[in-house]
């Protein structure tokens, strides 16, 4: 079996039953919020959600809010419980302590060799999703390793205080025209997960979250598509050696009540300069709101890293006339940087891509918040009904 941490896991969730059916799922947005940790970096703070200005709420429409607390150093953490942020800090600070060493996860050459549409025919059969017999208002539902999708993920679910394995089976998956036979893999993992939520329509699980590929994770509030994503951590951007990016390795996922409106999710990650854990409280909404906290445990001095960092693409937009014999006004999942300082005072940034790496800074005192935006809601703007850029939503960190 894949590694696992290294406490009581007293129980194993059943395989599902085989099926045939396929996935069917919409996709919507988020909104990210961070909290900051106290001065003598000793133990994290929670800060309930602030507000924004009514001034600035037509930027902040169907927002990703995700909040997070950053600390380098936890000599004094709460007492732990099974699966909790605690124990993920002391399973992450033991790992620090050690040289880097890469999961032993098989990579079967089936897997690894599959094409782009081939491994789009594997599918999620959505009738095996966690919580859906006991008719929860979350569900789980996973990713298929292969091809480009190569990392791998241990999950678990907590339940009452107590850890409860998911291993990874074919039966959860559709694998429909994909050719695999699944001979010979040895031990598999998933490729990560998605979390499920009536987002839009009380009888239709909507995507809420995602987590797949290194430390990226991405959310979606009430009527919006997926757009931009954020990290846990931002190792080396831009500098002359080249990018790490760590990846998550083991998950711990709450169950929730029949009357819960938040999901809780902790995860573990790792890379050649550090480890680290991570806590995030999903609560969906008109406005998705993510409370998370991070620790780090670095492996060696880490000169140029990035505290909540978002990603987005920008191909073309108000700043940059648009691509020869392409008909749409502007191309873009965010068209700017917004950031607030002390004092109410406002910055804005236009986004440009002109073809080349350019790095910017920005030094602010008592930084607020700030975020990738995309401002224009009106279809007109973009003209393109497949892509529907107009949806992308907005991300916003506090």
């Amino acid at each position: 079996m894949p590694p696992a941490a290294n406490f009581s896991q007293p129980g194993r969730r059943p395989a599902p039953e085989p099926a045939v059916l396929g996935l069917t799922c919409r996709q919507e947005g988020f909104y990210w919020r961070m909290a900051g940790a106290d001065e003598s970096r000793d133990k994290l703070t929670a800060e309930q959600p602030m507000g924004v200005d009514s001034a600035m709420s037509d930027f902040f429409k169907k927002l990703m809010v995700l909040g997070m607390g950053l600390v380098m150093a936890v000599p004094l953490l709460a007492m732990e419980t099974a699966g909790s942020f605690e124990q993920a800090c002391r399973l992450a600070r033991e790992a620090g302590a050690r040289p880097y060493a890469a999961p032993a996860f098989a990579w079967p050459d089936e897997l690894r060799q599959l094409t782009y549409d081939k491994m789009r025919e594997i599918e999620f059969d959505t009738r095996q999703a966690v919580w859906r017999p006991e008719g929860l208002p979350f569900q789980l539902q996973f990713f298929h390793p292969a091809f480009i999708q190569n990392t791998q993920v241990v999950m678990h679910e907590v339940v009452n205080g107590q850890v409860v394995d998911i291993p990874f089976s074919r039966r959860y998956f559709n694998y429909r025209n994909s050719g695999v036979t699944g001979e010979g893999w040895g031990p598999i993992s998933f490729a990560g997960f998605r979390v499920n939520f009536p987002l839009n329509r009380p009888e239709n699980f909507d995507e809420l979250v995602v987590f797949q590929g290194a430390s990226y994770f991405r959310a979606l509030a009430k009527d919006m598509i997926y757009g931009l994503s954020a990290r846990a951590i931002a190792i080396d951007c831009g500098q002359p050696g080249g990018e790490e990016f760590p990846c998550f390795r083991e998950f711990w996922v709450e169950r929730p009540e029949k009357s819960a409106t938040s999901l809780k999710i902790v995860g573990l990650f790792d890379s050649p300069s550090l480890a680290g854990a991570a806590e995030f409280v999903v609560t969906p909404g008109e406005e998705t709101r993510m409370e998370c906290r991070v620790f780090l445990a670095a492996r060696r001095e880490l000169v140029h890293y990035g505290i909540a960092p978002l990603t987005s693409m920008y191909w073309y937009g108000k700043m940059r006339s648009a691509v020869a014999d392409d008909y749409r006004p502007e191309v873009h999942d965010s068209d700017g940087l917004l950031w607030k300082a002390g004092g109410e005072v406002w910055n804005w940034r236009p986004l440009d891509n002109d073809g080349r790496l350019r790095l910017s800074g920005f030094g602010v005192e008592a930084l607020r918040g700030y975020g990738l935006l995309q401002r224009e809601r009106n279809f007109a703007c973009y003209q393109d009904l497949e892509a529907l850029y107009h949806r992308r939503p907005s991300a916003w960190v506090e």
